[in-house]
């Protein structure tokens, strides 16, 4: 991979009802950013704004360095399928769960996600969404 090409990942979980203390509990990680179904509506800054908050939501942002992306999103999927039962109980009961990868990059690349992790994730029910951008200053 390119020096100039740069990317992230973020593993992003909506429901319609579970707390998102328990998303992190059961994942034993910190979200950088978690709202729970009925929280007050706050800005970035924390003042409340009208409303509350439909659904969950849960972000965590995996730390990336300067490993390739094949094998952060791989390594990561793994760990993940330790958790099978309770990504499964989200699907199950309403929720999302997605990789979600912001790729930053000023020129044309790529990269590959063999079959093997592609079945991981069908069976771990973790979509891709993926964000091109073609400035990589704004990573």
């Amino acid at each position: 991979m390119s020096n100039s090409i740069r990317y992230r990942i973020s593993l992003r979980i909506t429901h319609p009802s579970i707390a998102s203390d328990e998303v992190s509990a059961e994942l034993g990680l910190n979200p950088r950013i978690s709202y729970t179904a009925g929280d007050k509506k706050l800005t970035p800054k924390g003042k409340e704004v009208p409303g509350t908050r439909k659904e969950t939501f849960w972000c965590y942002e995996l730390p990336t360095g300067d490993e390739p992306f094949e094998l952060v999103i791989s390594r990561f999927s793994k760990e993940l399928a330790e958790k099978k039962s309770f990504l499964d109980r989200l699907s199950s009961t309403g929720g999302h769960v997605e990789h979600f990868i912001g790729w930053f990059s000023p020129e044309n690349s790529g990269f590959v996600l063999e079959n093997g992790l592609l079945k991981l994730l069908a069976e771990l029910k973790i979509t891709l969404a993926f964000d091109i951008y073609n400035n990589p200053q704004s990573a």
